[in-house]
Protein backbone atom coordinates (compact mmCIF):
# COMPACT_ATOMS: atom_id res chain seq x y z
CA UNK A 1 0.00 0.00 0.00
CA UNK A 2 1.53 3.13 -1.13
CA UNK A 3 0.35 7.22 -1.66
CA UNK A 4 1.05 10.09 -3.32
CA UNK A 5 -0.17 13.24 -2.40
CA UNK A 6 -3.52 13.11 -1.04
CA UNK A 7 -4.66 10.15 -2.93
CA UNK A 8 -4.58 6.67 -1.84
CA UNK A 9 -3.63 3.69 -4.45
CA UNK A 10 -2.91 0.59 -4.71
CA UNK A 11 -0.33 -1.40 -6.94
CA UNK A 12 -0.55 -5.02 -8.44
CA UNK A 13 2.14 -6.51 -10.70
CA UNK A 14 5.39 -5.98 -12.06
CA UNK A 15 6.40 -2.28 -12.01
CA UNK A 16 8.36 -3.02 -15.19
CA UNK A 17 4.99 -3.48 -16.99
CA UNK A 18 3.14 -0.93 -18.53
CA UNK A 19 0.79 0.59 -16.42
CA UNK A 20 -2.54 0.42 -16.02
CA UNK A 21 -4.79 3.35 -14.28
CA UNK A 22 -7.89 1.63 -12.49
CA UNK A 23 -10.67 3.95 -11.50
CA UNK A 24 -13.55 2.67 -9.76
CA UNK A 25 -17.50 3.59 -9.53
CA UNK A 26 -19.67 5.93 -7.15
CA UNK A 27 -18.93 4.35 -3.43
CA UNK A 28 -16.50 2.23 -4.23
CA UNK A 29 -12.53 2.06 -3.88
CA UNK A 30 -9.67 1.07 -5.28
CA UNK A 31 -10.55 -2.49 -3.50
CA UNK A 32 -12.93 -3.19 -6.20
CA UNK A 33 -10.44 -4.07 -8.59
CA UNK A 34 -8.59 -6.80 -7.02
CA UNK A 35 -9.74 -9.94 -8.76
CA UNK A 36 -9.45 -7.82 -11.75
CA UNK A 37 -6.11 -6.30 -11.16
CA UNK A 38 -4.80 -9.53 -10.08
CA UNK A 39 -5.82 -11.38 -13.75
CA UNK A 40 -4.32 -8.69 -15.98
CA UNK A 41 -0.83 -8.54 -14.19
CA UNK A 42 0.71 -10.82 -16.94
CA UNK A 43 0.73 -7.90 -19.02
CA UNK A 44 0.23 -4.60 -16.76
CA UNK A 45 1.32 -3.27 -13.83
CA UNK A 46 -2.44 -2.08 -12.42
CA UNK A 47 -2.88 0.67 -10.09
CA UNK A 48 -6.02 1.45 -8.85
CA UNK A 49 -7.27 4.66 -7.29
CA UNK A 50 -9.60 5.37 -4.66
CA UNK A 51 -11.24 8.69 -6.02
CA UNK A 52 -11.97 11.58 -3.55
CA UNK A 53 -14.59 10.89 -1.11
CA UNK A 54 -13.69 7.11 -1.82
CA UNK A 55 -12.13 4.77 -0.19
CA UNK A 56 -8.36 6.30 1.83
CA UNK A 57 -8.78 9.69 -0.41
CA UNK A 58 -10.84 12.73 1.13
CA UNK A 59 -9.61 15.82 -0.63
CA UNK A 60 -9.26 19.05 1.64
CA UNK A 61 -11.62 21.74 -0.60
CA UNK A 62 -14.76 20.69 -2.14
CA UNK A 63 -13.61 22.30 -5.55
CA UNK A 64 -10.89 19.15 -5.01
CA UNK A 65 -13.67 16.79 -5.93
CA UNK A 66 -14.74 18.39 -9.23
CA UNK A 67 -13.80 16.51 -11.98
CA UNK A 68 -11.36 19.18 -14.09
CA UNK A 69 -9.56 19.11 -10.39
CA UNK A 70 -9.26 15.18 -10.22
CA UNK A 71 -8.17 14.49 -13.55
CA UNK A 72 -5.31 16.74 -13.23
CA UNK A 73 -4.39 15.57 -9.60
CA UNK A 74 -4.75 12.37 -11.52
CA UNK A 75 -1.90 12.85 -14.24
CA UNK A 76 0.04 14.66 -11.34
CA UNK A 77 0.00 11.18 -9.84
CA UNK A 78 1.39 9.26 -12.80
CA UNK A 79 4.25 12.23 -13.47
CA UNK A 80 4.88 12.04 -9.84
CA UNK A 81 5.27 7.89 -10.52
CA UNK A 82 7.81 8.81 -13.33
CA UNK A 83 5.10 7.58 -15.88
CA UNK A 84 4.94 8.92 -19.10
CA UNK A 85 1.92 7.27 -20.34
CA UNK A 86 -0.15 4.58 -19.83
CA UNK A 87 -3.40 2.59 -20.13
CA UNK A 88 -6.40 3.69 -18.71
CA UNK A 89 -9.97 1.80 -17.47
CA UNK A 90 -13.13 3.42 -15.58
CA UNK A 91 -16.25 2.21 -13.97
CA UNK A 92 -19.50 4.33 -14.29
CA UNK A 93 -18.00 7.28 -12.32
CA UNK A 94 -14.77 6.38 -12.85
CA UNK A 95 -15.68 6.02 -16.71
CA UNK A 96 -17.28 9.72 -16.61
CA UNK A 97 -13.49 10.68 -15.86
CA UNK A 98 -11.81 8.35 -17.82
CA UNK A 99 -13.97 10.07 -20.75
CA UNK A 100 -12.53 13.20 -19.64
CA UNK A 101 -8.83 12.09 -19.22
CA UNK A 102 -8.96 10.67 -22.81
CA UNK A 103 -10.10 13.96 -24.62
CA UNK A 104 -8.06 16.34 -22.44
CA UNK A 105 -4.91 14.65 -21.34
CA UNK A 106 -4.30 12.07 -24.70
CA UNK A 107 -0.65 12.19 -24.64
CA UNK A 108 -0.98 10.14 -21.03
CA UNK A 109 -3.23 7.55 -22.46
CA UNK A 110 -2.89 5.11 -25.07
CA UNK A 111 -6.22 2.36 -24.31
CA UNK A 112 -9.13 3.11 -22.30
CA UNK A 113 -11.72 1.01 -21.38
CA UNK A 114 -14.94 2.61 -20.36
CA UNK A 115 -17.45 0.26 -18.27
CA UNK A 116 -20.96 1.44 -18.18
CA UNK A 117 -20.27 5.10 -18.25
CA UNK A 118 -22.09 8.08 -20.18
CA UNK A 119 -19.83 11.33 -21.76
CA UNK A 120 -22.11 13.39 -20.11
CA UNK A 121 -25.57 14.60 -20.73
CA UNK A 122 -25.82 17.04 -23.63
CA UNK A 123 -29.02 18.61 -23.08
CA UNK A 124 -29.10 21.61 -20.60
CA UNK A 125 -32.53 21.01 -19.48
CA UNK A 126 -31.69 17.39 -18.92
CA UNK A 127 -28.52 19.02 -17.15
CA UNK A 128 -30.31 21.06 -14.34
CA UNK A 129 -32.59 18.48 -13.36
CA UNK A 130 -29.76 15.85 -12.76
CA UNK A 131 -27.96 19.02 -10.90
CA UNK A 132 -31.25 19.12 -8.43
CA UNK A 133 -31.47 15.41 -8.43
CA UNK A 134 -27.93 15.10 -7.47
CA UNK A 135 -28.05 17.83 -4.52
CA UNK A 136 -31.33 16.62 -3.16
CA UNK A 137 -29.45 12.70 -2.78
CA UNK A 138 -26.15 14.49 -1.54
CA UNK A 139 -28.47 16.43 1.31
CA UNK A 140 -30.32 13.52 1.99
CA UNK A 141 -27.19 11.41 2.37
CA UNK A 142 -25.70 13.63 5.31
CA UNK A 143 -28.97 12.68 7.36
CA UNK A 144 -29.19 9.07 7.27
CA UNK A 145 -27.15 6.24 8.37
CA UNK A 146 -23.88 5.23 5.70
CA UNK A 147 -26.06 1.92 6.03
CA UNK A 148 -29.38 2.95 4.96
CA UNK A 149 -27.94 4.90 2.18
CA UNK A 150 -25.88 1.97 0.40
CA UNK A 151 -28.64 -0.73 0.80
CA UNK A 152 -30.85 2.68 -0.90
CA UNK A 153 -28.38 2.73 -3.64
CA UNK A 154 -28.40 -0.59 -4.41
CA UNK A 155 -32.51 -1.23 -4.29
CA UNK A 156 -32.05 1.13 -8.03
CA UNK A 157 -33.12 -0.50 -11.04
CA UNK A 158 -29.60 0.14 -12.20
CA UNK A 159 -28.48 -2.71 -10.05
CA UNK A 160 -31.11 -5.39 -10.41
CA UNK A 161 -28.95 -7.65 -12.05
CA UNK A 162 -26.05 -8.23 -9.47
CA UNK A 163 -26.24 -10.93 -7.04
CA UNK A 164 -27.32 -9.07 -3.74
CA UNK A 165 -27.44 -12.53 -1.62
CA UNK A 166 -23.67 -13.50 -2.78
CA UNK A 167 -20.67 -13.47 -0.47
CA UNK A 168 -18.92 -10.79 -2.90
CA UNK A 169 -21.70 -8.69 -2.98
CA UNK A 170 -21.46 -9.02 1.10
CA UNK A 171 -17.86 -8.04 1.01
CA UNK A 172 -18.70 -5.41 -1.70
CA UNK A 173 -21.23 -3.77 0.44
CA UNK A 174 -19.00 -4.37 3.22
CA UNK A 175 -16.36 -2.19 1.90
CA UNK A 176 -18.95 0.44 0.87
CA UNK A 177 -19.75 1.08 4.56
CA UNK A 178 -16.46 2.26 5.41
CA UNK A 179 -17.14 5.10 3.25
CA UNK A 180 -17.99 8.31 5.10
CA UNK A 181 -20.90 10.12 4.36
CA UNK A 182 -19.39 13.67 3.75
CA UNK A 183 -16.86 12.69 1.29
CA UNK A 184 -20.01 10.24 -0.76
CA UNK A 185 -22.15 13.58 -0.60
CA UNK A 186 -19.03 16.11 -1.97
CA UNK A 187 -18.79 13.35 -4.85
CA UNK A 188 -22.24 13.70 -5.58
CA UNK A 189 -22.61 17.56 -5.58
CA UNK A 190 -19.03 18.30 -7.16
CA UNK A 191 -18.73 15.43 -9.66
CA UNK A 192 -22.01 13.70 -10.32
CA UNK A 193 -23.41 13.56 -13.76
CA UNK A 194 -25.27 16.68 -13.62
CA UNK A 195 -21.90 18.92 -12.48
CA UNK A 196 -19.29 17.15 -14.74
CA UNK A 197 -19.63 19.21 -18.49
CA UNK A 198 -20.73 17.69 -21.49
CA UNK A 199 -17.80 15.93 -23.48
CA UNK A 200 -20.27 14.63 -26.36
CA UNK A 201 -19.17 17.47 -28.90
CA UNK A 202 -15.51 15.89 -28.51
CA UNK A 203 -15.94 12.56 -29.08
CA UNK A 204 -14.81 12.73 -32.53
CA UNK A 205 -11.99 14.27 -31.82
CA UNK A 206 -10.66 11.46 -28.98
CA UNK A 207 -7.00 10.20 -29.64
CA UNK A 208 -6.63 6.87 -27.81
CA UNK A 209 -8.32 4.00 -28.62
CA UNK A 210 -11.60 3.28 -26.72
CA UNK A 211 -13.34 -0.22 -25.88
CA UNK A 212 -16.89 0.82 -24.26
CA UNK A 213 -17.74 -2.62 -22.43
CA UNK A 214 -21.66 -2.99 -21.58
CA UNK A 215 -23.68 -5.63 -20.53
CA UNK A 216 -26.68 -7.17 -22.27
CA UNK A 217 -29.39 -6.43 -19.67
CA UNK A 218 -28.03 -2.78 -19.39
CA UNK A 219 -30.26 -1.26 -21.89
CA UNK A 220 -29.69 2.02 -21.25
CA UNK A 221 -25.44 2.17 -21.17
CA UNK A 222 -25.79 -0.68 -24.42
CA UNK A 223 -27.51 2.17 -26.50
CA UNK A 224 -25.81 4.64 -25.62
CA UNK A 225 -22.42 2.87 -26.74
CA UNK A 226 -23.62 2.43 -29.70
CA UNK A 227 -24.33 6.13 -30.17
CA UNK A 228 -21.01 7.14 -29.04
CA UNK A 229 -19.48 4.57 -31.63
CA UNK A 230 -21.14 6.04 -34.44
CA UNK A 231 -19.39 9.77 -33.26
CA UNK A 232 -16.19 8.07 -32.66
CA UNK A 233 -14.19 6.72 -34.74
CA UNK A 234 -11.13 5.54 -32.10
CA UNK A 235 -13.87 3.29 -29.82
CA UNK A 236 -15.54 -0.01 -30.72
CA UNK A 237 -17.75 -1.83 -28.16
CA UNK A 238 -17.69 -5.14 -26.82
CA UNK A 239 -21.29 -5.73 -25.13
CA UNK A 240 -21.24 -9.00 -22.25
CA UNK A 241 -24.01 -11.28 -22.25
CA UNK A 242 -25.67 -11.57 -18.92
CA UNK A 243 -24.49 -8.83 -17.48
CA UNK A 244 -26.09 -5.65 -16.01
CA UNK A 245 -24.39 -2.53 -15.16
CA UNK A 246 -21.31 -3.28 -13.04
CA UNK A 247 -20.04 -6.10 -15.81
CA UNK A 248 -16.50 -6.35 -13.63
CA UNK A 249 -18.89 -7.50 -11.21
CA UNK A 250 -21.18 -9.72 -12.53
CA UNK A 251 -18.87 -11.57 -15.26
CA UNK A 252 -15.63 -10.79 -14.40
CA UNK A 253 -14.04 -13.38 -16.35
CA UNK A 254 -15.63 -12.53 -19.36
CA UNK A 255 -14.44 -8.99 -18.68
CA UNK A 256 -11.17 -9.93 -18.23
CA UNK A 257 -11.27 -11.60 -21.39
CA UNK A 258 -12.22 -8.59 -23.45
CA UNK A 259 -9.78 -6.19 -21.64
CA UNK A 260 -7.04 -8.72 -22.26
CA UNK A 261 -7.55 -8.86 -25.96
CA UNK A 262 -8.12 -4.76 -26.47
CA UNK A 263 -5.20 -4.36 -24.43
CA UNK A 264 -2.97 -7.18 -25.75
CA UNK A 265 -4.28 -8.03 -29.69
Amino acid sequence: MTKSANYHYVTHGDPDKRSLLMLHGFTGSCADWDYIAGALTSSRRCIAVDLPGHGKTAAAKPEDYQMEKCAADLVALLNDLGIGSCDLTGYSMGGRLAFFLAIHYPEKFDKVVIESASPGLAIEGERRDRVKQDHELSDALRNMPIEEFIDQWYRMPLFATMDQTSEAFESMRARRLTNSRDGLSLSLRMMGPGAQPSLWEKLPGIRPKLLLVTGSLDEKYTRMASGIVKLCPAARVVIIDGAGHNVHFEKPEEFVIAVNQFLNP
